[in-house]
């Protein structure tokens, strides 16, 4: 999987446009968001399910290399086992085995 879009503008409007994307999928629009980086419709919501309880959203753009993932606290409001991406789902689980989540410290502990 490509590495996560991980640019650091420093600007104002760059967070503004990211949490937008955030906002739209509250909402319930889960494809033709804006991206912001090639500023096109282009950006489609999908979700991972590395693990029980551990669910992530991510936006990636099909007209650029833009992507961006969200950790949730709960399952998301609109996930749907058709909008589940295997590909972010072995990515995220990866992820999960170099780290460690607050959860299970506890548990271990």
């Amino acid at each position: 999987m490509p590495k996560q879009n991980s640019r650091n503008h420093g600007s104002g409007g760059e967070v503004t446009n990211r949490l937008r994307l955030l906002r739209d999928l509250e909402f319930g629009q889960l494809e033709s968001l804006d991206c912001p980086d090639c500023n096109k419709q282009a950006v489609s919501v999908w979700f991972s399910h590395p693990r029980r309880d551990v669910y992530r959203t991510w936006f990636v753009c099909s007209n650029c290399s833009f992507r961006m993932r969200a950790r949730n606290s709960r399952r998301p409001k609109f996930y749907s086992d058709e909008r589940l991406s295997h590909e972010s789902d072995v990515y995220d689980d990866r992820l999960l085995k170099l780290t460690r989540l607050p959860e299970e410290e506890g548990e271990n502990s």
